[in-house]
């Protein structure tokens, strides 16, 4: 778990909930019905009441942790969750959105500490915490827009192709530190992300069934992503968006140092 931000980590009410930053955890935030920084109890009545079927694991208290982060989560089903903290908060928030894809990496995680030698982490770790930490799942209905992430055109994936977002392409953020950052966001944001094909008809669902979706899919993908030398993820400039930055002009797109060339 990384440590919080400076303020306005603490803030609940500089949290902007109708961001586009929030759109795969918007039906999330507001089934919490707080009108102050959630807390523990708030957490678990949320997933207790309005997320039952799911089975999710129990929020406890961020000192509970004694023989480390994934082993404790596998060995008592709870997850240590500091207070006051947009981190955790935003990591129990991606349990309730994502929770297959988060069983499968805590699974994934104990498989390969059993492997690894003494305290030296393995590859299959690292990528794991990195789509943890800062992971997008991008479903796309038309290729050359996945062609463009892989192949840096941003300016065909955000100017030419503008109109596409939200038809035939969209980015599902499962990353907790990605949507931490995203309470004070600024332009060099960057998410590793997966593809995901659809079909156009994908797009006319809301962003929490698209979400289910692209848990299932995430989740069935994470055991060939973690295999010793699979491709490193795609990497994409967030802000470039359509709407998750207010002045995307021509000059905001020239930033060769938020929106790099391939190498």
């Amino acid at each position: 778990m990384a440590a919080a931000l400076p303020s306005p980590t603490a803030d609940w009410h500089c949290l902007d909930h109708a961001s586009p930053w929030f759109g795969s955890i918007y039906d999330l935030l507001c089934l919490l019905q707080t009108p102050t920084f959630p807390d523990l109890a708030a957490l678990n009545m949320c997933a207790q009441t309005h997320l039952a079927p799911l089975n999710l694991p129990t929020f406890v208290p961020g000192d509970s942790m004694v023989d480390g982060y994934e082993r404790f989560i596998a060995r008592h089903d709870a997850v240590p969750t500091r207070s006051q903290n947009w981190h955790d908060l935003f990591n129990a928030l991606c349990w309730m959105g994502w929770p297959t894809s988060k069983r499968a990496m805590n699974r994934l995680h104990m498989s390969e500490i059993a492997t690894q030698s003494g305290s030296q982490r393995t590859e299959g770790r690292d990528t794991l915490t990195l789509l943890d930490e800062s992971g997008v799942v991008i479903p796309y209905a038309d290729a050359t827009l996945w062609q463009a992430i892989i192949q840096h055109d941003w300016h065909s994936l955000f100017v030419t192709h503008r109109a596409a977002w939200s038809h035939h392409i969209t980015a599902l953020i499962i990353g907790h530190a990605l949507l931490e950052k995203a309470v004070a966001p600024y332009p060099g944001i960057t998410a590793k992300v997966i593809g995901m094909p659809v079909e156009p008809a994908f797009f006319l669902q809301q962003p929490a069934m698209q979400r289910d979706q692209a848990d299932q899919f995430l989740a069935g993908q994470l055991p060939t992503l973690t295999q010793a030398n699979a491709p490193r993820l795609p990497v994409l400039p967030l802000s470039g968006i359509p709407g998750f930055w207010p002045e995307q002009d021509a000059a905001f797109y020239a930033n060769k140092q938020v929106f790099r060339p391939k190498r």
